[in-house]
This record gives C-alpha cells, structure tokens and sequence, in this order.
C-alpha cells in the first residue's frame, strides 16, 4: 500500500486525486479531530471546527503538495550545485530560497509573512519572554476566509513548483544511485491495535503504521486500516528532516 501511494504521488505530484483513491471515508473528520498535526497546526481550532469537510481536504492537500515540493524543489537544487560546484545562494532563511515567480505568489498573501515571522523567530530563540511569545500567535490563521486563501496561494505555489523539480521518482533514482547501500527506502510497518476509538475506528480495529523515505530528507507516514474489506488510508503526514 505504501510502495502504491509512493508511486501515485511520484506519477501525480499531487495527493489531492490519491484522497478519493486511497483514503477511507471521513478521512476529514479525522483531520478536524487532530488539529496538531503538521497540516493543520497554524490553524485556529475554532476555524478548524468550522470548516467544511472540503475546506479540510483542500488544505490538507495544499499542504501535503506544497511541502513535498519545497523539499523536492531545494534537493534538487542542493545536488545540482554540488554537481557544478557552484556557490549557494545568499538567502537569509529557507522561506526565501524559492524561485522568484513561487516567491512572488507567496508574498502576495499575508498570511506566508505572518508564518514566516513565527517560524523564524522560534529559530532565532526569540520566545524568551512572554512579551516576545506574545508577538507571534501560534495558531495565526483566523478565520475561514484566511484559511481558504492560503490553501490557494499554496496550491499555486506548489503548480509553479512542479515546473522547477524533475519529480520525486527521478530524485529518488538519483538519490539511490548516490547511495552506497540498497536500501529501498521502506521501513518495516508496525501492527497497533486501537485500545480506544480513533481515526474514526472502534476499539480493537487493527492499525498498520507505515513510513518511507521519500527522500534522505522527506518522509511519508500513513496509518492504515481494514475499512469497508479493503486498506485504506485513515491518516497521512509529511515529516521534513530537521522539523
């Protein structure tokens, strides 16, 4: 089932079609139950319980993609400049390091400047009072209007992406074949059995916990379950190296 996600991802470069393909039923329930999830944890949770059942899956979706994209996007050109021996560019953060047609989407919605300011005052240890911790709302989307927005604004940011990364099968070929190993990048699942209802499910439903490696610095996590007699997905998250 993952090795099928992985490869549907890698074909689409887009989760959004693999949702109705993959996922169980309720899937964005699941999705407003969890509000700590990386998708989902600048939004407020009374936004969060608000939203409909599309508004969910839509930024799920956007941020799965627009995530991917970035680390796909900055690995690409991380290996392209160690090739050419050329010198990194001289940016002040990662949220800058896009290509200027990405950067010029992103900058026009107030809310990547709002994320932006979180995001590196934490990297800075800025919180070391309450004044400063104070200064940057953990949860800064507001309301369902700033939520829906920036879903677009990721979503046309991660098509102008496409158009800057050969894809993720051509990076994980490239990465493997750097490699010294021949590990596959799939990690041995793990079987849970629920003791309380969650993702939906009732007690006792058997979990399978799945991870790989997408790249050296890119993991996909999906727990999966028997729902209507066949897998489907009932949880899915992007994991960066160094979050």
């Amino acid at each position: 089932m993952m090795e099928r996600f992985m490869g549907r991802f890698g074909e689409a470069q887009d989760v959004a079609p693999l949702v109705g393909e993959m996922f169980a039923e309720g899937f964005e329930e699941t999705l407003r139950a969890t509000p700590d999830t990386r998708a989902f944890e600048f939004v407020a949770r009374d936004v969060l319980a608000r939203a409909t059942r599309a508004d969910l899956r839509r930024f799920f979706a956007a941020e799965f993609n627009f995530t991917s994209l970035s680390v796909m996007y900055w690995t690409e050109q991380s290996r392209v400049r160690d090739l050419s021996g050329a010198v990194a560019p001289d940016v002040s953060s990662t949220w800058d390091n896009y290509p200027a047609d990405v950067l010029a989407l992103l900058e026009d919605d107030p809310t990547y400047s709002l994320l932006r300011g979180k995001a590196e005052s934490e990297e800075r240890d800025e919180f070391e009072s309450a004044d400063a911790a104070r200064a940057f709302d953990p949860r800064p989307i507001k309301s369902l209007a700033q939520m829906r927005r920036w879903a677009e604004t990721m979503e046309r940011a991660s098509a102008a992406l496409r158009r800057h990364t050969p894809g993720l099968a051509v990076l994980r070929t490239l990465e493997r074949d750097e490699r010294s190993d021949d590990w596959d990048g799939y990690y041995t699942p793990d079987l849970y059995v629920l003791e309380e209802p969650e993702y939906g499910l009732p007690t006792g439903t058997r979990l399978v916990r799945a991870r790989a490696q997408a790249l050296l610095v890119l993991q996909f996590r999906l727990s999966l379950a028997r729902v209507g007699g066949r897998m489907q997905v009932v949880s899915a998250e992007v994991e960066v190296d160094g979050d």
